[in-house]
């Protein structure tokens, strides 16, 4: 009778996770009290917001993929963000890249160690060497030129063409958030 018995059959569906979705990169750092995040995912997927670890908001993404979350606080500690995706299934993503960020609203510090702002110097040829230190991170230009810069110290030199006469020589960083510190 085994034969005439009606069979059950049971079908397993592998739990597929879905893709973790793609967050445009966020800047380190910030003068402002709040970001606004965006990214690419499949469309209609739920995407959770985290930071620092925590679940803060959820949305939508649209027809697109896209998707975003606006007035984003930002503070003077560094955050961890990132996203998640969930399907229709409540099947979860992995996490997208982790960003970090930190509110920074002080201006960088810039010591010029060569030349001194009173000093008289003359040159037997046209080029004089200026070198400092400015706040690891910072981006240097002195005289609108980009200087050699060491990512870890902050120790910056370039070399300047002098005109016959006076030079005024303008030495100006710039730090992740986007605060200047100029000297000349």
């Amino acid at each position: 009778w085994d034969l005439f018995k009606q069979k059950e059959i049971t079908v397993n569906r592998p739990l597929v996770t879905p893709v973790a979705p793609y967050l445009d990169p966020i800047s380190e750092a910030t003068q402002k009290d709040t970001i606004d995040i965006t990214g690419k995912s499949t469309a209609g997927m739920k995407i959770e917001l985290y930071i620092d670890g925590a679940r803060t908001t959820e949305t939508i993404t649209d027809a697109n993929g896209l998707f975003s979350f606006t007035n984003i606080p930002v503070g003077i500690f560094e955050q961890r963000i990132y996203v998640k995706a969930i399907d229709k299934d409540k099947n979860e993503s992995s996490k997208s890249t982790v960003y970090k960020i930190i509110k920074d609203t002080e201006p960088p510090k810039l010591e010029i160690i060569k030349p001194k702002a009173t000093e008289d110097f003359t040159s037997t040829g046209q080029v004089y060497m200026v070198t400092g230190i400015a706040e690891p991170g910072a981006t240097v230009y002195v005289n609108e030129q980009l200087a050699i810069t060491n990512p870890t110290t902050g120790n910056f030199s370039t070399s300047l063409r002098l005109k016959k006469g006076k030079n005024t020589i303008t030495v100006k960083a710039t730090d992740k958030a986007g605060n200047e510190t100029e000297k000349k």
